[in-house]
């Protein structure tokens, strides 16, 4: 074997060890260390803050970080507790309308018996779907899920509060003692490696993150706001959820306002076909232009290796696996990238 072959053959072992490992640290390691990671990079950005509040108001950064933490905490909880109520009535209502319309009726007759599936008309199947959703989010049936599987909901709550504890406990010790921690880790021997990697993330992963989570937000406001200054109802449930889908790849804002503003065009609704229209156009510009400024050149992953991380990700890891997917392979990259250098 002459030495190319060989130099590409140990590329190769290297980014299989490497996927290796990084499954079993996303796996095995990162739900053991997640809340003192989250707590070292909570403290990093509020240490600032901290440190203004000893100097000028004289408070110490244990106590002060406790404030920090609490108020953004309460505000947090606040904007859950208000905004989850309005989302559910939202949704609650947009059900009721959706039935009240006969949409799902009329869905029904129209594709009467043409839907079968193993000798099942599966049509039928849509006719309760608005009762049965709404019947969902309601206090009753959520005391009642509670009660009927207890055992698993005391795990639950237990193991949040615990994290919870633990990463409030792990931010204050972590603003206080940054010094002796940024000494510890410049004294170990994978320092360098932690460098090269935190600036790699910061370079490409956290850039891309970053915007991505800009355009979400703008999308969902123009979204929100432009919906409801035309006067469609549910305008903030609508924006949040066209917001999510823009984030994902290839689906994008067109696909739901596409199918939408087409529905409106046939049902004889023109003005509400152009305004959804004129949304559509401002979300998609919005997207062209922030993308196009804010990310250059850096460009993390190609959206066939985001849609397939995800996908990965979602199987191995569950629901976070649509973040720990694309960072393991931001990460492989990475190493296969550091492995070429060092050639």
């Amino acid at each position: 074997m002459d030495r190319d072959n060989f130099e590409e053959w140990k590329k190769i072992l290297s980014i299989l060890l490497t996927a290796l490992a990084v499954l079993f640290v996303f796996r095995y390691v990162l739900p053991l260390v997640l809340p003192f990671v989250l707590a070292f990079l909570v403290a990093v950005l509020i240490r600032p803050l901290v440190r203004l509040m000893r100097k000028y108001l004289h408070i110490k950064e244990s106590i002060g970080a406790v404030l920090v933490l609490f108020t953004a905490g309460g505000l947090l909880f606040l904007l859950i507790y208000y905004g989850g109520g309005i989302l559910i009535r939202e949704l609650q209502g947009l059900l009721e309308e959706l039935q009240e319309q006969n949409f799902f009726e009329w869905f029904t007759e129209k594709w009467s018996g043409r839907l079968i599936i193993r000798g099942r008309d599966c049509s039928t199947v849509l006719e309760n779907i608005p009762e049965k959703l709404s019947g969902y989010f309601t206090w009753d049936r959520c005391i009642s899920y509670c009660m009927s599987h207890s055992a698993g909901v005391v795990r639950w709550c237990t193991g949040f509060f615990t994290a919870v504890f633990v990463f409030f406990i792990a931010s204050v010790l972590a603003v206080e003692e940054m010094e002796k921690l940024h000494q510890r880790l410049t004294m170990s021997g994978f320092y360098k490696e932690l460098v090269d990697f935190g600036v790699f993330l910061c370079g490409v992963c956290g850039k891309w993150l970053r915007v991505q989570a800009v355009i979400m937000l703008i999308t969902m406001c123009i979204s929100g706001i432009g919906l409801w200054i035309t006067g469609f109802s549910y305008a903030l449930l609508l924006g949040i959820l066209i917001g999510l889908v823009d984030v994902l790849p290839i689906f994008g804002t067109g696909t739901i306002y596409l199918p939408w503003l087409l529905w409106e065009f046939l049902n004889g609704n023109p003005g509400r076909g152009f305004s959804l229209l004129i949304i559509y156009l401002i979300c998609y510009l919005v997207r062209e232009f922030l993308e196009n400024v804010l990310m250059g050149k850096c460009m993390g992953i190609t959206a066939f290796e985001f849609l397939a991380s995800v996908y990965v990700g979602l199987k191995l890891f569950g629901a976070a696996g649509f973040i720990l997917g694309p960072l393991g392979v931001l990460v492989i990259l990475w190493r296969g990238g550091s492995c070429s250098e060092q050639k």
